[in-house]
């Protein structure tokens, strides 16, 4: 069933909260569509255990819905399942110090699960008073693990003007929600921060707009560190033009791939006056101590530039400035072009090793042991072979300088009935591959 705004009243241009808040209400008992007509609405929209509802603007370009009253967001959904939102702009006319201007958390009844948020734009920051909101969206910001918020599906959504984040993610159960396409624009801290939980990011850009402001915020376009249970994230074919592009933690390994930076600081021109603290990007030609790369120096002390900065002898005016655009304990980097930055992966989760000094079962995802046999002699057993994707290595390395033997032991080694290697002081290395199939034994020849 389709309602539309304007049959309760609802105009455009007007203080409507009342007659968009009853046409909502309507639209929710049934699981209905409204449908909104081009122009602003002023409204504070809070809507309660909805099901199935589809809420309808003419483009996020056209539509509007703008949070009027002090405080509050423009709609605040508590229990929000299988429906959808699109084709509308949303905005506060003050920025919320504490909310987010569409704000999606749990409810009485139901949780947040299997959304849809298609072609929409949420501008954090007040129309009237040029400040950020907090937030620009929040998922389960205040409900948590009980509030779920797993299945939510952003399409070509826009969000910007944020103090903290333009998208907040909190819970355990924040689980599968994809962002595809669409951007982040203009944030003072994160573009996205995921508390808990995971996330999959297809094709956004992100532009902070707030160049080395940035970084002395501690802010990232995406930040996943404050724990999770192994929720495996991908952000894939992103591109951004901020200086900090991803921070995650152990528990939360992102696969990042085909991701580009292009960076939007201004370089140095002669002749300008700067300030103490500036940042400016340098493009430093390979030298005998260095490949080419790009720098960002900052100013040192207030100045009129006639020299060109040089991170190999900065001078008294400036200083180079070294940052991560990448700092993640595990995970995958593949096929990505940072154009500033350092990149911190302190490991590799296609390449996992373990260190040990006492008899130890591999299991089928480490590909590197290294063994300490000072104590005593040390028994290693390899998975069998049918449990590896063919071709798998695995490096047995002896790390100690002790007569201690290390015995490695398998099924089979190289179609043979041989079933221990030994690694002695003369012999400290093994790697052995998983190989066969067809007419031949799944088992680990010596490479």
């Amino acid at each position: 069933m389709s309602f539309y705004a304007e049959e309760f009243g609802a105009e455009p241009g007007k203080d409507c909260t009342k007659q968009l808040q009853a046409a909502c209400d309507a639209a929710v008992r049934v699981g209905g569509e409204l449908i909104l007509k081009p122009g602003t609405y002023l409204a504070n929209i809070e809507l309660k255990d909805v099901r199935g509802l589809v809420l309808r603007g003419s483009g996020r370009n056209t539509t509007f819905i703008q949070g009027v009253a002090p405080q509050k967001p423009a709609l605040s959904i508590n229990g929000f399942w299988y429906s959808r939102i699109q084709d509308i702009g949303f905005s506060v006319s003050q920025a919320l110090t504490e909310r987010a201007v569409l704000e999606i958390d749990g409810g009485p009844k139901r949780g947040v699960q299997a959304n849809t948020f298609d072609n929409i734009a949420v501008g954090g920051q007040g129309l009237g008073d040029g400040k950020q909101s907090r937030f620009a969206v929040s998922m389960c910001a205040s409900g948590g693990n009980g509030a779920q918020g797993s299945e939510q599906c952003v399409i070509n959504c826009h969000l910007s003007g944020a103090s903290q984040a333009c998208y907040y993610q909190m819970g355990y159960n924040a689980l599968n929600n994809q962002f595809i396409g669409g951007n982040f624009q203009n944030y003072s801290r994160h573009g996205m921060q995921i508390i808990f939980g995971g996330i999959h990011v297809f094709g956004v850009g992100f532009q902070s707009t707030k160049g080395f402001e940035q970084i002395v915020n501690d802010g990232w376009d995406i930040v996943a560190d404050s724990g999770g249970v192994g929720d495996a994230i991908i952000v894939a074919g992103c591109r951004t033009e901020s200086l900090r592009f991803y921070k995650g933690a152990g528990p939360q390994p992102p696969q990042i791939m085909s991701c580009l930076q292009r960076h939007a600081v201004t370089g140095w021109y002669k002749g300008q006056a700067y300030k103490i603290g500036q940042a400016v990007a340098v493009d430093m030609p390979a030298t005998a101590q260095a490949p080419a790369k790009c720098w960002i120096m900052r100013c040192a002390m207030d100045h009129t530039s006639d020299k060109e900065p040089n991170w190999l002898s900065p001078g008294p005016h400036w200083a180079p400035y070294t940052f991560a655009v990448v700092d993640i304990y595990t995970g995958i980097i593949d096929n990505c072009n940072f154009q500033v930055g350092d990149i911190i992966q302190r490991e590799d989760a296609r390449d996992l090793g373990v260190q040990v000094s006492q008899d130890y079962a591999v299991p089928s995802h480490i590909k590197h042991v290294f063994v300490d046999a000072t104590a005593g002699p040390v028994k290693i057993v390899l998975p069998w072979a049918s449990e590896l994707p063919q071709g798998s290595e695995i490096l047995i390395v002896k790390g100690d300088s002790s007569a201690n033997p290390v015995a490695v032991h398998s099924a089979y080694y190289d179609n043979t009935d041989q079933h221990v290697l030994a690694l002695t002081l003369k012999n400290r290395v093994l790697r052995v591959k998983a190989l066969g199939g067809g007419g031949l034994a799944r088992r680990f020849y010596r490479v």
